[in-house]
């Protein structure tokens, strides 16, 4: 059984209290939930600093959008994989997630696949992976409706007609 964080059963503050006690946690995949608001995501997000452990982090198809990418930098250090496909993050929200990956050096892969984001918010976001992640390795940008002209280090997964 799925249980929904957004439903009307199971309200944020309660997982949040429940992560907590995960501080051994390597993967948490909050995708698909009704978490979109800002309040949501600050109580998680606050929740998942005392996961030292986490190393993948999906939530992709949350409604997710630039206030809540804010708060996104208190868990960010250990992360590897970032799953944040299917969202409402704009150029602003990328914008504002690029100036986060400072406490982000260990970051290898972040989908933003099916997002609004344009050519300015992509080559933010290059420069920020280029400049505070020396591992990185694949970036997914599918279907955000932004052709790329750098040439990168690492692989970005794009829709083929801006290949």
């Amino acid at each position: 059984m799925r249980t929904l964080i957004g439903s009307i059963s199971t309200s944020p503050s309660v997982i949040a209290k429940s992560l907590q006690s995960c501080t051994r946690l390597k993967k948490l995949d909050l995708s698909c939930n009704r978490i979109g608001t800002v309040m949501s995501f600050s109580i998680l997000f606050k929740c998942l600093m005392h996961c030292k452990t986490l190393e993948e982090l999906q939530l992709n198809d949350n409604g997710i959008h630039y206030d809540s990418t804010e708060s996104l930098s208190l868990c960010l250090s250990n992360l590897r994989i970032l799953g944040m496909a299917k969202n409402d993050v704009t150029t602003r929200g990328v914008k504002s997630l690029a100036t986060q990956l400072q406490y982000c050096a260990q970051l290898q892969e972040l989908n933003l696949q099916g997002n609004r984001i344009d050519k300015a918010g992509i080559d933010t976001l290059i420069h920020c992976l280029k400049k505070f992640c020396p591992n990185f390795r694949i970036l997914d940008i599918t279907d955000t409706k932004s052709p790329i002209l750098e040439v990168c280090h690492f692989e970005i997964r794009t829709h083929p007609r801006f290949r």
